[in-house]
């Protein structure tokens, strides 16, 4: 009956776990979630501004190295800098303007501009649903870097296609997004799986992003399929695992998709942690 007793309370502990993690994640994406979709709103803004369309057409057309085209991208830059300072804070760190062919032609950077991102696989991706990707080590621009790039399709009056217009979140203001998730430690630590197959850590003290060189077979085998699977069908519902971290720890993590940053988020707590006041009962038992 003692035992019976210690693996019924062990099994209402990881229930309670369970119901607990997937509260944190659902409310804490969320807010991040709203994060997110704000400065979508703003990118679409600046998009539908008539003067912001004309001006658009213009640097597309234009050649780079004329006097003509410099004076359009300093009034491009304008419209930019106009959008950052509507509210107190910027919505975005740099801007990029891109053509049908993937050549970047105007960008808050000079030294951006004639670079190609044809075959970036998030620009093939973007939706007006879901325009924002979390991207790792966008070289030669963020090489080794965590940034997030909020992607609008510009189309002319006649409905044919003239590029994107994408707006880049530096890892600095990236980190003060997922707050939310840092502020959990040190009851839960989180990270992301991107479609890539990378597992990116980040640090809850620092806040700075790592890409994870040696996850557990336990994350590879189980957390990869498991979120190609949610990304395939659309699902955001949580699930619970019991995998091995990358420390060798036994974890219960809960998987999530998370379409807004197009990214797998995990939410993973010790088990030790979750099980500590039940196993000093052991020796009682």
């Amino acid at each position: 009956m003692a035992g019976v007793a210690y693996f019924r309370a062990q099994s209402l502990l990881r229930e309670q776990a369970v119901r607990q993690s997937e509260d944190l994640i659902v409310t804490q994406l969320g807010v991040i979630d709203q994060e997110v979709r704000a400065k979508e709103v703003r990118l679409k803004h600046l998009l539908d501004s008539s003067d912001f369309n004309i001006l658009t057409e213009l640097a597309v057309h234009a050649n780079p190295q004329s006097d003509e085209f410099h004076k359009i991208r300093t009034s491009v830059l304008k419209e930019f800098e106009k959008l950052n300072d509507e509210e107190s804070s910027p919505a975005f760190d740099q801007f990029i303007l891109i053509d049908s062919d993937g050549k970047i032609k105007v960008a808050s950077q000079a030294n951006w501009q004639g670079t190609s991102l044809a075959g970036a696989e998030f620009l093939d991706q973007a939706s007006p649903e879901h325009p924002t990707f979390a991207v790792f080590d966008l070289a030669p621009m963020y090489e080794d870097q965590l940034i997030l790039v909020t992607i609008l399709e510009y189309k002319t009056s006649r409905g044919s296609s003239l590029g994107m217009l994408v707006g880049i979140t530096e890892t600095k203001s990236l980190q003060e997004i997922i707050r939310p998730l840092r502020a959990l430690s040190p009851v839960a630590a989180s990270y992301f799986i991107l479609p890539t197959e990378q597992f990116i850590n980040n640090n809850p003290e620092t806040g700075e992003f790592s890409i994870l060189e040696s996850p557990s077979a336990s994350q590879t085998k189980t957390i990869i399929p498991l979120i190609n699977e949610k990304m395939s069908s659309g699902s955001t519902t949580p699930s619970a695992i019991e995998i091995t971290s990358a420390l060798g720890k036994s974890t219960l993590t809960q998987i999530q998709w998370f379409p807004t940053m197009h990214v797998g988020v995990a939410l993973e707590m010790q088990t030790s942690v979750i099980y500590k006041e039940l196993n000093s009962l052991a020796p009682f038992t």
